[in-house]
């Protein structure tokens, strides 16, 4: 679990793997501390049981000002230096662009034909790949000229270069952006390399980025998405990354999507993962949006509210999670737990509590696991009305 951060400072921080729980003590990763207003304000905990249940079952509530537990190990709350305002989500959408057009400038589409060809693999089309607005991480080994000819630097060097001169420390503010200190001193960079766990050696990040666009089109956040799985610091094969950083987090936004056509200004495809919802979108010429995690459906839900308002329309929702919510289970307390089972029952009981009618899409799980490679292989969706 990342950390979720909200506007008002209230955040989830996961307690990390080999660090005690406050509560329990074990180093296992799985507790999470809750803050609010910056202020620690209980811990989640998943091995003592407490009178109060968290919103995920086996997991307890143990609040500060409730137990003394908390005095055995010290806390520190996390800085966090700049929250997410109106003028940071403005600064992230000017400076995102910014740097889609100067990769892109470098780079023919924005994409290294390794990457397009990706896509193109997915069944998109000319069109469609234009339209998703990826583009890719810039490799180490692709150098430009400086601005006057006199020496070669690389891409994403010149890059972080031209940002610093047109947004100097603001760029600070704006996830993915951080300081580092060299032989010449500091500077402004973003990360196009990481740690291969195997080897200890860095290495360049292949793939390409998946913007995330808010109700009001603002590219508000984007996730690496890598053309190999690599292994994070705790071992564990990820694909899928946000451009992040220490002192600007991306928290989770929504993706909203709209595909270079669609049939109904009033139906909305809503499913994981911005870069198969925006595939899908497409080939089902249907708006959409997309959460980073099936937990997120407080936000998902409270994003279509925001649309609707700015629309001024109520929209019908077709709800189409990955077809393994089925086989996904935890033992919590001795019982099955499907996790993605139960965010879509959630998620459809504040969808209708919010007053939309919610359709279920479903498909043959040999076709594909996400609906975007059931449509490209040509699965027929069912519709189930609940």
């Amino acid at each position: 679990m990342g950390v979720t951060t909200y506007d008002n400072g209230t955040m989830f921080v996961p307690v990390k793997s080999g660090t005690p729980c406050p509560i329990c003590g074990k180093r296992d990763g799985r507790c999470s501390e809750f803050y609010l207003n910056h202020k620690l304000h209980y811990i989640s905990c998943k091995n003592v049981a407490s009178d109060e249940p968290s919103n995920l079952p086996g997991w307890y509530i143990h609040r500060v000002a409730n137990t003394q537990r908390l005095e055995r190990v010290p806390l520190s709350i996390p800085e966090v230096r700049y929250t997410v305002t109106e003028e940071v989500i403005e600064l992230r959408d000017k400076v995102y662009r910014e740097l889609r057009r100067l990769i892109s400038l470098h780079i023919t589409g924005g994409l290294y034909k390794e990457d397009k060809a990706d896509l193109v693999g997915r069944g998109l089309s000319e069109e469609e790949i234009k339209k998703l607005g990826v583009f890719s991480v810039p490799k180490s080994t692709h150098k430009v000229s400086s601005d006057d000819g006199s020496y070669e630097m690389q891409l994403a060097t010149y890059v972080a270069k031209k940002l610093y001169e047109k947004y100097d420390k603001e760029l600070l503010k704006v996830a993915g952006f951080m300081k580092l200190t060299g032989q010449n001193g500091d500077y402004i960079t973003f990360k196009t390399k990481m740690k291969n766990q195997e080897t200890k050696k860095l290495m360049d990040i292949r793939g390409y980025y998946i913007p995330y666009m808010n109700y009001k089109g603002q590219f508000v956040g984007m996730q690496y998405r890598l053309s190999e799985a690599m292994l994070d610091d705790k071992g564990k094969p990820i694909r899928y990354f946000w451009f992040s950083s220490k002192d600007a987090s991306s928290g989770s936004p929504i993706d909203f999507i709209t595909p270079s056509k669609y049939k109904s200004d009033n139906v909305l495809l809503i499913g994981e993962g911005a870069l198969k919802m925006k595939i899908a979108c497409e080939k089902l010429n249907t708006l959409g949006m997309a959460q980073a995690g099936v937990t997120n459906y407080n936000a998902l839900v409270t994003e279509i509210q925001m649309l609707e308002i700015k629309n001024r329309v109520k929209y019908n929702v077709i709800l189409a999670l990955d077809m393994d919510k089925n086989t996904i289970k935890q033992d919590v307390n001795g019982k099955d737990f499907y996790p993605v089972l139960d965010a879509e029952t959630k998620t459809i009981d504040i969808l209708k509590m919010t007053g939309h009618k919610v359709v279920i899409a479903e498909w043959d799980i040999k076709k594909g696991k996400g609906i975007d490679d059931a449509l490209v292989n040509g699965a027929k969706i069912n519709y189930k009305i609940v």
